[in-house]
């Protein structure tokens, strides 16, 4: 009886843990990797996932601002196409943005003249990645973005 109790203390515990773990924003080799740094997002009503900002700047001296965010607080949103235009982009005085696929999750590009490119893309119903740049052009962005969810550690 008490193996028992020990084999089934054990699998939940393991159980829990594995429920438990998340995605984070990793390091990338031969880039400046800052502070992981991590919010839950608890309300009255619980413990609604965890919101994880980190700092890049590529070797060549792009910089990045990473979120990732995760759990019931955002599982509802979603990239919708319905947004876009027939060519999958909408203008508004030098605003602009864009809907496409970026390692088979979906992704939104948006473009402002005074604050630069956002890219956001879903990860399935794991999360949310968005990285944010003044200075990145969109190549460069997308590969960012690339690097991140490619990463093992991801």
């Amino acid at each position: 009886m008490k193996k028992i109790s020990v084999l089934c203390f054990c699998m939940a515990t393991i159980l829990i843990f594995c429920s438990c773990a998340s995605a984070s924003l990793p390091d990338i080799s031969g880039w400046n990797n800052g502070e992981v740094r991590k919010t839950e997002l608890k309300t009255v009503s619980g413990n609604r996932g965890i919101w994880l900002e980190r700092d890049y700047r590529t070797a060549e001296g792009t910089f990045f601002h990473a979120v990732w965010m995760e759990g019931s607080g955002e599982k509802g949103w979603d990239i919708s196409k319905k947004t876009a235009s027939s060519d999958d982009s909408v203008r508004l005085n030098e605003i602009s943005s864009k809907i496409f696929e970026i390692s088979g999750n979906s992704a939104l590009l948006e473009k402002h003249p005074i604050t630069g490119l956002s890219l956001t893309v879903k990860i399935t119903k794991k999360g949310t990645l968005t990285l944010e740049s003044t200075t990145a052009d969109e190549d460069e962005i997308i590969k960012a973005a690339e690097a991140i969810i490619k990463s093992p550690e991801f």
